[in-house]
């Protein structure tokens, strides 16, 4: 069969709840942060073990993260005892991020070793084997070495063209509660490695604030002291103590009284270092450049604003950072409110305080924080790490085109099956199909993204795209690629699929995740659709969008007349997500400023250039500003980008008065009013658009929660039960019913194959379909939600944590002489007709290798010229041989049922929705009973199942018989189905409430269209379970969770069939049919449980062939007297496709077609079983819409 060609992409996206089988990592007690090659993170850490931890960002894996311990193998040092990794620094170099300089100290019986890892390469390898450890014991000239030996600090810095630069605090006296420090200088090439660094006066642990840096005159480096030394607080510049130099003398820096931190920067092409200071009560940010650090030195302003001063952000400001990348110096600051702020300003204007963007707040209530700038690709944007005081882990990344921060946890692998992430996501599933609609499987792939790096999962590997590169990756079996993007935003980022065609130009598709949120917002452009609007939750209840008290008439008008505006704004923007004027570097162009405060000092202060002036913003809001009004009563004008207008919003929501669109100098801005100013930010991206909707409905008082419910799909959890516990019932019920009734099926087999000369003669007046089975299938399109990620949402999860599935369940049989006898004759028998068998399978493989191109009715015209001497000559022995050794099964399979499951994702979030555990019969009605009830209802627009008595007879019907019952008769006729449409919408009961005999009727009809529904989703389940099997190693047989999950995923794939098994007035060939279903369910319960390879390789494919030879038989029959429905044409198609990928069977097996049949035939296979599947789906559609 050739391999199907690509000719189209299908995708949809929804705003909606997903999650991840993954564990968060743990809170540290230290951490810092550097950068792989790659630009991914490197994260360092130390928590409550004890232990130092190198946690890799890694790309191609399931979490994205891989943690190595990185300090206990320092253990071999000292005799195996237990260390304590006490404290760390880590450093890189501003140029290269190939390598890392790290240094630890451990702890054993109260005394302190130092340890250090210089030049260590940046790879893998390295965490997975821990780094070489070198020691740096004490060895100091002259200086007694304290008992205990306590490090205080340990400071790092990589010095481009000078190396790496260490110092060690130690306290000199540990029995002194003054806890007095001696300094030293490390350099473990020297000798002695120790060199003791004076200090003008004495200092004390944690007293001092303390960074390192270089200026051009020093051959080394040295050391910021800032804080007290001794009685007086002063700021020092030491260089680095060397044999050359034992004794270097310290400068002193002016800095102002109440200046409350510092931190150094590396200039990447000098190596020297700038210092900056803040100085919060000047509303200040000041810097010593490299060449302005000398004794008695002032200071330069660097930033301040009218917003600093306002907002006073910098107030107690006690950690700062700086970093230096790519043409980007970026400040980082942790206030006294345990706010985490940030400016920029491009490389080369950090003395232009016009350069530099106003700080705002990024995280809340931070406890601790590292960051670095990516050097990769010229990115410059900033990664950030914060840990909260409820001591969460948030990575941040900024998108250094539309600024948006994103935010997400650090995810390791899971530690146990219940270990959920759950979040909120842009879930995009898409597509690649050929001509029928068809997916094409395993398929090469290219993704990138129109902004970023942007984090994602795809086909549940964890991933980062940008816009500068591709990721490749592959369609899975069903030729679907699952995007799953975390958001806590209504922002998410436009993605382009490209898919290469030999010969053919590239199929492209820009997939905008925002589409169906802004199409049903759309819906709600004035303030009577406001009005009118809801929101139902996932139990089903129902209230309006907007809490009418709250909100006036007019604002309701106002917020309409916004979505309006934004949605106009949108069909303005690049349609794949790129900044409308086209910049990449957003973030290094330079500040969008509020007329910031002119360059200068206090005339007797710390500043170089002379009087700051301290009056009103120079420039002011602009005269065709967003409002004069404001001007006017003194306000200001603060322009901030989008991205950090969001995070502020976090905060400071509470405090704005108006938020709106509007257009300034000729671009589309986002005002904030707020007292007497005005913020604002460009919209020049669709992500902005969407995220500005987001604060339109918080001012009409709509919580994010209620948006998404409205924008994007929330499950209704009460509706999907509902339809799961109804399918599971009938399955049970069933599945109860073969096992009771499976050795009364001899003699009614005997009896339905006593006419089958008289059945088989009927083959000659089979009606023609009028469609090939490749127009069928390609009828899939126009099913609304087919595509859908919600649709698809519980096979997504189940598939990717198939392996991962646990059960205590025992499938094994007893071996019985019985047992023995029965596989005898089945292999005797088998072993007989494997010649005619063979030989049938050859001839088959080349008539179906290209079935879609042929009707229904010529497909089988091709096999039943193959097929027909085995069925009335072979076909009943081999059935009823193959009864005897499944009816020794059955009783396993239905012990199975109810087995407790854990399976990641799926088992909490059933328990949760349901209360229960998760059985294995529930995950295959999960399974099928989600996109059921997701498709019924994009139909239909009501639940298959609804909360009304009917329904809940069919989910407590105890019996085969009672359930058969509550069926009542036939299915109903078209005319009847149209008859009872009209009827119900006049009534549903009689006067007493009792349901109404068409209510029943109607019942049959919506079980079958779910059964269809279910058997669509199954028919990828059970080739997955299939794919997972043939996977393992030859002889080795899969997990019996695996086998277990295997079983039951088949009673969804047959399920139409045990619905017409429950129909009380039955023909021949629904009889046959049951029968047959019957004994296919017992043969699967064989196939999965029986390890003897003679079965796997011969019994089961040969008596596979023979049972879906006899099953066209009921297939063929039903149809001949039922062709006038397009249900019934489908219903036809998916069974031939059904039984001609059973009778392949026998191609997969190596032993009797050794070569490459088997890989042919299961890529035939595999198209049947998808056929079989869409198919059903066309049914179950077909029969929804009444037809």
């Amino acid at each position: 069969m050739a391999s199907p060609i690509p000719a189209n992409i299908n995708s949809e996206s929804e705003l909606m709840k997903n999650q991840k089988y993954a564990s968060v990592m743990d809170p540290a007690r230290q951490f810092d942060v550097l950068q792989n090659p790659d630009g991914t993170s490197l994260f360092f850490s130390i928590g409550g073990d004890d232990v130092l931890y190198a946690t890799r960002e890694t790309t191609a894996s399931k979490t994205g993260w891989v943690k190595y311990d990185i300090s206990s193998v320092l253990a071999g040092r000292f005799a195996q005892k237990t260390i304590a990794a006490t404290q760390f620094a880590v450093t890189q170099s501003p140029r290269s991020t190939d390598s890392v300089d790290l240094a630890v100290v451990t702890r054993l019986n109260g005394n302190d070793s130092l340890f250090l890892a210089l030049d260590v390469p940046n790879m893998p390898s390295t965490w997975e084997n821990s780094p070489h450890w070198v020691s740096a014991s004490f060895d100091a000239r002259d200086r007694p070495e304290p008992i205990p030996f306590t490090i205080a600090d340990v400071y790092l810095l990589n010095i481009p063209g000078s190396g790496v630069l260490c110092f060690a605090d130690v306290i000199r006296n540990p029995a002194d509660n003054s806890q007095v420090v001696d300094r030293y200088y490390i350099d473990i090439k020297s000798d002695p490695m120790w060199t003791f660094h004076p200090l003008p006066d004495n200092i004390s642990a944690g007293s001092v604030i303390t960074c390192l840096g270089k200026r051009p005159q020093d051959p080394v480096g040295g050391i910021y002291t800032f804080g007290f030394l001794g009685s007086n607080e002063d700021l020092i510049y030491t260089p680095a103590a060397t044999k050359d130099r034992p004794f270097p003398e310290s400068i002193h820096l002016r800095i102002p009284s109440d200046a409350t931190s510092i931190a150094s920067m590396v200039d990447p092409s000098s190596g020297n270092t700038f210092l900056f200071f803040v100085w919060p009560a000047f509303g200040a940010i000041c810097v010593f450049t490299p060449d302005n650090q000398y004794d008695g030195a002032y200071a330069q302003l660097a930033a301040r604003s009218y917003f600093i001063l306002s907002t006073q952000i910098l107030a107690d400001t006690r950690n700062l950072i700086a970093t230096s990348v790519a043409g980007r110096t970026v400040l980082w600051g942790l206030n006294g409110a345990s706010e985490l702020y940030s400016l920029s300003c491009p490389s080369g204007s950090e003395t232009n305080s016009n350069a530099w963007s106003n700080p705002v707040p990024i995280c809340y209530d931070v406890f601790q924080f590292a960051h670095y700038l990516n050097a990769y690709q010229g990115a410059a944007n900033s990664i950030l790490f914060a840990q909260t005081s409820d001591n969460q882990l948030t990575q941040f990344t900024q998108d250094p085109t539309t600024s948006i921060w994103a935010e997400r946890s650090v995810l390791l692998p899971a530690d146990n099956v219940d270990s959920l992430i759950d979040f909120y996501s842009y879930t995009s599933h898409v597509q690649l199909v050929d001509v029928n609609g068809m997916g094409v499987p395993n398929y090469p792939v290219s993704l990138s993204s129109s902004t970023g790096p942007i984090s994602v999962n795809i086909n549940d590997i964890y991933m980062i795209l940008r816009p500068d590169e591709t990721v490749q990756t592959s369609t899975d079996l069903s030729g679907v690629i699952t995007i799953i993007e975390e958001t806590q935003t209504l922002s998410g980022t436009v993605i382009t699929v490209t898919v290469h065609v030999k010969d053919s130009p590239d199929i492209v598709e820009i997939i905008d995740p925002h589409d169906n949120a802004c199409q049903r917002l759309s819906t709600i452009t004035t303030g009577d659709a406001l009005q009118a609007a809801t929101v139902t939750d996932s139990n089903g209840v129902t209230t309006p969008l907007v809490p009418l008290s709250s909100v006036p008439l007019d604002q309701l008008g106002f917020a309409g007349d916004q979505f309006q505006t934004l949605l106009d704004i949108k069909s303005q923007l690049p349609v794949n997500g790129a900044a409308a004027n086209a910049r990449r570097g957003l973030l290094v162009d330079g500040a969008l400023k509020d007329g910031a405060l002119k360059d200068g000092a206090l005339k007797d202060g710390p500043l170089k250039d002379g009087p700051l002036k301290d009056g009103p913003l120079k420039d002011g809001p602009s005269k065709d500003g967003p409002s004069s009004a404001i001007a006017e009563s003194g306000g200001s004008w603060i322009k901030l980008l989008w991205g950090d207008l969001v995070r502020w919003f976090k905060k400071a929501w509470n405090t704005v008065k108006r938020a709106y669109s509007k257009v300034v100098d000729g671009v589309w801005h986002f005002i904030v009013e707020v007292g007497n100013d005005i913020y604002s930010a460009a919209i020049e991206t669709v992500a902005a658009v969407v995220g500005a909707a987001e604060y339109v409905f918080h001012q009409i008082v709509v919580a994010y929660d209620d948006i998404v419910k409205y924008l994007g799909f929330i499950f209704n959890w009460a509706d999907i039960k509902r339809t799961h516990l109804v399918v599971k019932n009938i399955l049970r019920l069933s599945v109860q019913q073969v096992t009771n009734s499976i050795t009364e099926t001899e003699d009614d087999i005997r009896n339905e194959f006593a006419t089958i000369e008289e059945k088989v003669d009927q083959w000659g007046s089979l009606p023609d379909p009028g469609q090939t089975i490749g127009q069928q299938e390609a009828a899939q399109s126009s099913v609304p939600s087919r595509n859908s990620p919600q649709a698809n949402w519980a096979l997504h999860h189940a598939t990717s944590n198939l392996q991962n599935a646990q059960s205590d369940h025992d499938l094994s049989v007893p071996v019985t002489g019985e047992l023995e006898n029965a596989f005898n004759t089945l292999y005797n028998l088998m072993k007989a007709e494997e010649t005619d068998i063979v030989g049938l399978v050859k001839s088959l493989v080349d008539v179906v290798k290209d079935f879609a191109s042929l009707s229904a009715k010529q497909l089988f015209e091709k096999v039943a010229a193959i097929i027909t001497d085995f069925v009335l000559n072979t076909a009943k022995n081999c059935i009823l041989t193959l009864l005897d050794l499944t009816k020794l099964f059955v009783d396993a399979f239905f012990a199975l049922l109810d087995a407790p499951l854990n399976i990641p994702i799926l088992s909490p979030i059933y328990k949760d929705i349901s209360g229960d555990q998760l059985s294995f019969l529930d995950l295959g009605c999960l399974v099928g009973a989600i996109p059921a009830t997701v498709i019924y209802k994009a139909i239909t627009n009501t639940a298959p199942f609804p909360a009304n008595e009917l329904t809940n007879q069919l989910i407590t019907a105890p019996d085969y018989a009672t359930l058969r019952n509550i069926l009542n008769t036939s299915q109903p006729t078209l005319e009847q189905q149209k008859a009872y449409a009209k009827y119900i919408t006049m009534i549903t009961s009689d006067r007493k409430g009792n349901l109404v005999a068409a209510d029943k009727a109607k019942v049959f009809d919506i079980c079958t269209i779910v059964s269809n529904g279910v058997s669509f989703v199954s028919g990828f389940f059970v080739w997955a379970c299939s794919a997972g099997k043939a996977a393992t190693p030859p002889g080795v047989p899969a997990s019996k969770t695996f086998r277990g999950i295997s079983m039951v995923s088949y009673l969804g794939y047959v399920m139409p069939d045990l619905i017409g098994g429950l129909q009380t007035s039955r023909t021949w060939y629904n009889d046959l049919n049951w029968h047959i279903t019957a004994i296919s369910i017992g043969k699967v319960a064989v196939d999965n449980i029986a390890a003897d390879q003679e079965y796997q390789q011969i019994i089961g494919p040969l008596s596979e062939c023979a049972l879906n030879v006899a099953w066209v038989v009921p297939a063929v029959g039903d149809f001949i007297e039922n062709n006038r429905t397009e249900s019934s044409r489908a219903s036809f198609s998916a069974n031939i496709l059904f039984d001609l990928g059973g009778m392949l069977t026998p191609g997969t097996s190596e032993y009797l077609f050794p070569g490459e049949t088997p890989g042919v035939v299961l890529a035939v296979q595999f198209a049947l079983t998808v056929g079989y599947a869409v198919c059903c789906l066309i049914t179950g559609t077909a029969a929804a819409n009444g037809d």
